[in-house]
């Protein structure tokens, strides 16, 4: 594993210290859904809905560039999809949770 070079929380599920630990500095840790961010040293980053679409666009673009990489823990289709939610409901899941159409 490289390593993380930021991390972005939208979760807000308490991740804040796994993620500060993860990237080895809070400062590389923003969070739109903790609002303890300042606990942990994080930056709370609130913007309004055009301004997180802009975001999400530019987060998009990167992983279609192969600038940004994100962990696929399991692929769910869905049918499955409350297998997914409990899943991701324990916790401790590693990588993102892919829900597909079929």
């Amino acid at each position: 594993m490289k390593g993380v070079d930021a991390a972005f929380d939208a979760a807000g599920k308490g991740s804040l210290p796994a993620l500060v630990e993860l990237t080895g500095d809070p400062e590389r840790v923003v969070t739109i859904a903790d609002h303890r961010a300042a606990e942990h040293g994080v930056r709370f980053a609130f913007a309004g809905p055009d301004a997180i679409r802009e975001r999400l666009e530019q987060a998009a673009a990167l992983v279609v560039s192969g600038g940004l990489t994100l962990s696929v823990a399991r692929t769910y289709p869905l049918s499955r999809a409350a297998d997914a939610h409990r899943e991701s409901a324990g916790g401790h899941v590693r990588g993102k949770l892919i829900i597909t159409p079929h």
